[in-house]
């Protein structure tokens, strides 16, 4: 058989690699894994610092603040734990509780996005919303419903986000499923179909457009 092997440096973390930012400078990545979070000097792969993950962790879920102090990961409970990062080591800085699921039991937060210094939008998965989190004071200035498992959040401009949504509005007639306490349309062999990607108005606390897609969207970047 054929053997493919990554070009340049490999780091290893004897963990599952979930998602990652990278520092201002872009010589070091910040990674969420399945059991915690790593800084990772990405010159020779060297792991400078690690820190556990309370709470478990979801598939998705990091953001690096604006200045490169302060890093964000979404745990599985429900909840955003915060740490502190200065020349590539991390330290833990507490946590934030986020409201329990309109359909019960955590909200299991996703994708993060930093909305200036201080706040945060929060893919609350299972809530079918995006949250407005006050990192400051750890409460919630906005819940704005979006569509069935919000997934990942790109930052448009000062007042857009694009969320990934792994299921978009039931069309009339269509047979449905629950799926974590919310119905979602399917097919005939019972998999989910149609997902979206919805423009949200984080002032008016509303989707403003949407975009429907066959399959699952994961990941999003706008081009600025």
């Amino acid at each position: 058989g054929n053997t493919v092997a990554p070009e340049g440096v490999t780091a290893m973390l004897n963990a599952a690699a979930l998602d990652a930012v990278l520092t201002a400078d872009q010589r070091s990545a910040i990674v969420k894994t399945s059991d915690g979070v790593a800084v990772i000097h990405l010159a020779d792969g060297r792991v400078l610092s690690r820190c556990a993950l309370s709470g478990g962790a979801p598939l998705t879920g990091i953001a690096l603040s604006p200045d490169g102090s302060t890093v964000v990961c979404s745990n599985a409970d429900g909840k955003l734990v915060k740490f502190h990062l200065e020349r590539g080591i991390l330290t833990n800085a507490g946590t934030i509780g986020l409201p329990a699921a309109a359909v019960g039991g955590p909200s299991y937060p996703c994708g993060l996005a930093f909305l200036g210094a201080d706040r945060l939008a929060v893919a609350a998965n299972r809530d079918n919303s995006v949250l407005v989190v006050d990192l400051p004071t750890g409460k919630v200035l906005k819940r704005i419903p979006v569509d069935t498992a919000p997934y990942r959040i790109a930052v448009q401009d000062g007042r857009h986000v694009l969320v990934t949504c792994w299921a978009a509005p039931i069309r009339a007639g269509r047979p449905t499923s629950g799926s974590a306490g919310t119905q979602v349309e399917i097919d005939k062999r019972g998999i989910a179909v149609r997902a979206s990607v919805c423009q949200v108005d984080l002032v008016a606390g509303s989707i403003v457009a949407r975009a429907t897609l066959p399959l699952q969207p994961t990941e999003c970047v706008t081009d600025g």
